[in-house]
């Protein structure tokens, strides 16, 4: 599953923050505080707001509308409609383009990014399915690292309204 979900050709991306012995630094590198937290917890986290997103949002918000979305969500949503976006809030290479090569040009983005979810959603019910099995067969001790680890994330998700499922 692992090559899966750093392969190129998915287009899909997983980056590993640390690795390693962490000889010359002394102390794990995933543990390391940036901003005021363990790095390991900000990839958690982002890990999670992308399997949250890709299962219950209909799109991120928009910018300026508290959130990090972007256009080509937005108007597939149906919250934006390309047509009236003004020029001037466009991409550069979007403003070069024809009022026809820019539907074309959403149009192309929206089903990639629909193919790219459903990917998503696969490989995260396998991802569901391994990590259950997994802790089945050695369930993680309430003081164990990992334990510690989900705990954090799930009491920093309540504290901005996102619950898991049990």
């Amino acid at each position: 599953m692992r090559g899966k979900l750093t392969s190129r050709r998915t287009g899909l991306w997983c980056i590993v923050l640390a690795a390693g012995g962490s000889r010359r630094l002394g102390s794990p590198k995933q543990l390391v505080r940036s901003r005021g937290r363990p790095l390991l917890l900000h990839a958690a986290a982002a890990a999670d707001r992308v399997l949250y997103y890709s299962k219950h949002a209909k799109a991120t918000p928009r910018p300026g509308e508290g959130g990090a979305g972007d256009l080509v969500e937005a108007i597939d949503a149906g919250v934006v409609d390309l047509e009236k976006v003004k020029e001037a809030e466009l991409s550069e290479d979007m403003k070069k383009m024809t009022a026809d090569e820019r539907k074309a040009f959403i149009a192309q983005r929206v089903e990639k990014r629909r193919e790219l979810k459903t990917k998503l959603d696969a490989l995260n019910k396998k991802r569901a399915a391994h990590i259950a099995a997994e802790l089945k067969k050695a369930p993680a001790k309430p003081d164990a690292f990992d334990a510690k680890v989900i705990d954090a994330v799930r009491a920093r998700a309540e504290k901005i309204g996102v619950t898991y499922e049990k």
